[in-house]
């Protein structure tokens, strides 16, 4: 893969794809396998691990640095994207939810697991984005709330439609689940937040 990663990047060069700088950062040479290892999800029930795939040396770590750069500059960020907890809190405080109404998240489970870490947030907000314009295109009813933060999307829904939101994220592919948090006695935990 290195030898076919280098020939790739040499035609950049030539064709002047790419300027010299570029292509030294993105050869490769004593690259190492990538390593794998576990972290806790303590904040779950019977602590599952997400595994993580470090990819730091690997034959392609700096091509998905690269293309990370390109990705990030290229492509805008949806209205339902909120870049942390403190601005889903503003955004939390403008909405009422009412009594037929009840706010849940859902978690997408192991999304990251077999992307380059460089390129994780940039190619899930890829395929959250078609999912979100599939998805929520084909709800029978109006959200009125709905953010997301890269994978975990919280929104304001009626009761009664809370199955039908779950069936619909998970029948967008076989190989994305998602899992559902709800409000529970006026508290609801979503990322490092717990709402009250």
């Amino acid at each position: 893969m290195e030898r076919e990663l280098n020939a790739l990047i040499k035609k950049w060069i030539q064709k002047e794809y790419i300027s010299k700088k570029q292509y030294f950062f993105l050869h490769s040479s004593d690259s190492t396998l990538p390593k794998a290892y576990g972290l806790p999800k303590i904040h779950k029930k019977n602590v599952p691990f997400r595994i993580i795939v470090s990819s730091v040396n690997t034959v392609l770590y700096n091509l998905a640095a690269f293309l990370q750069k390109i990705l990030v500059d290229s492509l805008p960020k949806p209205k339902s994207h909120v870049n942390n907890s403190f601005e889903l809190c503003t955004d939390l405080s403008k909405i009422k939810v009412q009594k037929s109404e009840i706010l849940i998240s859902l978690d997408a489970v192991s999304l990251f697991t077999n992307i380059p870490s460089e390129l994780i947030v940039e190619v899930a907000d890829i395929v959250m984005k078609d999912l979100e314009k599939r998805v929520l295109g084909a709800l029978d009813f109006h959200l009125s709330f709905y953010k997301r933060y890269v994978d975990d999307i919280v929104m304001k829904i009626p009761k009664d439609n809370v199955q039908d939101v779950l069936d619909h994220f998970n029948s967008y592919h076989d190989r994305l689940n998602f899992t559902i948090k709800y409000e529970n006695n006026g508290r609801f935990s979503f990322l490092d937040l717990m709402l009250i």
